[in-house]
């Protein structure tokens, strides 16, 4: 058989895969709309890069994304295999519809509301990524599909309202689905991965080698500042780079959805390969630093705090991961509320929505702490008529909300690696090859 970047329309690949047309194309792979043997579309991906580091990413990718749990906003594996020359290749669900990127290209933005509706269903796509410890590092717009029913009707011209601006009617009568794609640049962040393989709890080794040593992958515009620093690091160093830098790219679209734009611009130098290169080396630089984001005009002072939150350049300081920025969200959607600068969120607005008898004591002190740090971020608090009786589950899920968002320690993977083996054989299996 032909080598993977000769492969023509017609060819047909083990699995008896018939190629249609090539429709997009990666660093590292190529991707095809093929038929399969029962008629069904499908999206074939193959390596198509002879880098050292292709073929251990592209295994990586099929590990991964065949391990997750079922997710409507995730491209969805199919089947694996090799061709006969030993090209690799990976079987995905084909999605009907649009990249964000080509959305965004026309000009148009979104409303609050709008944007809001599309970052929870992008934050949920992350739900079983998060839960593994594993980074996608590599947000951005072209690496999110706007899936669309073939029978619902489009997002139709712009409105009356705004005139570049879509509304949340229109993605709602338009029954777009977020599905993310593209898990090449995969990261075992938290190291559980590599854990579970050291256990035989995964088969394989996959995990076992440190990639990203010395390397930059992602796209500039969404990486975040621990991701540059971590690029540049000495090899025995721990890395920073976890699920809060997704968030930060995560940050970053919902900006871009917003306003159009990207809060740090990035526009190389490209009269020749020297200027280019310079130019590239001074944007990081200036973005290795670190900066915080000015707030664009006509955003919302409680939405801008959840934004701000999630672009901050200490990692520490951002949601925890995408979950806790979906829950972030969903408050503001609901009930308006924002985020206050360097005190727990969740804390603050369970206090309130519980009626806790505390809770002037802790906004006080959100205050006064927002005074201090961040006077340009002002606290939104919901008004009296929001306030919920108390609920007799409010502290246990205060309780596991507080879990969520501890930082896992080295100590406690290898807690869970154990619990697994002891209470979740069937969650080993569903994990594995």
């Amino acid at each position: 058989m032909a080598q993977a970047q000769q492969l023509d329309a017609n060819t047909e690949i083990p699995g008896g895969y018939r190629l249609i047309r090539q429709v997009g194309r990666g660093n590292f792979a190529k991707v095809w709309e093929a038929v399969a043997p029962a008629g069904d579309k499908v999206a074939v991906k193959l390596l198509a890069s002879s880098h050292p580091q292709a073929l251990k990413r592209f295994q990586r990718e099929v590990k991964v994304i065949r391990s997750l749990p079922p997710n409507a906003h995730v491209v969805q594996y199919v089947d694996h295999g090799t061709l006969s020359d030993g090209t690799p290749f990976l079987v995905l669900e084909f999605v009907v519809g649009f990249t964000l990127g080509q959305l965004l290209s026309t000009g148009r933005r979104f409303s609050e509301q709008a944007a809001c509706a599309l970052m929870l269903q992008l934050c949920k796509s992350f739900a079983g990524l998060h839960a593994l410890g594993v980074t996608h590092g590599d947000i951005k717009p072209n690496n999110i599909m706007l899936a669309k029913p073939v029978q619902s009707p489009g997002l139709g011209p712009a409105s009356r309202v705004g005139k570049d601006v879509i509304h949340l009617a229109q993605v709602e009568r338009s029954a777009l689905r977020i599905k993310l794609l593209d898990f090449g640049l995969i990261r075992d962040a938290q190291g559980l991965l590599k854990l579970l393989e050291q256990h035989e709890m995964l088969p394989g080794k996959d995990f076992g080698e440190e990639l990203d040593t010395g390397m930059l992958a992602g796209t500039p515009e969404y990486i975040a500042p621990e991701q540059l620093t971590d690029a540049r690091r000495e090899e025995r160093a721990p890395a920073r780079t976890d699920t809060p830098s997704d968030v930060f790219g995560l940050g970053v679209v919902f900006y871009q959805l917003l306003t159009g734009a990207v809060p740090w611009p990035f526009e190389p130098d490209s009269q020749d390969q020297e200027a280019y290169r310079q130019s590239v080396k001074g944007y990081l630089d200036h973005r290795m630093r670190g900066q915080k984001p000015e707030a664009p005009a006509g955003i919302s002072s409680p939405l801008w705090s959840i934004i701000a939150r999630a672009l901050d350049p200490d990692p520490k300081k951002r949601q925890g991961d995408a979950n806790i920025l979906g829950k972030d969200i969903e408050r503001y959607m609901e009930f308006g509320v924002g985020v206050p600068a360097n005190l727990d969120t969740q804390e603050t607005v369970m206090a309130y929505l519980n009626d806790d008898p505390n809770a002037s004591a802790i906004l006080d002190m959100a205050q006064g702490r927002i005074h201090q740090s961040e006077p340009s971020i002002p606290l939104a608090v919901p008004s009296e008529s929001l306030i919920i009786p108390p609920s007799p589950v409010a502290a246990v899920r205060q309780a596991d909300e507080a879990k969520e968002r501890s930082e896992v320690t080295a100590s406690s993977r290898k807690v869970i690696a154990f619990a697994l083996v002891a209470v979740g054989i069937g969650v080993a299996i569903a994990l594995a090859l």
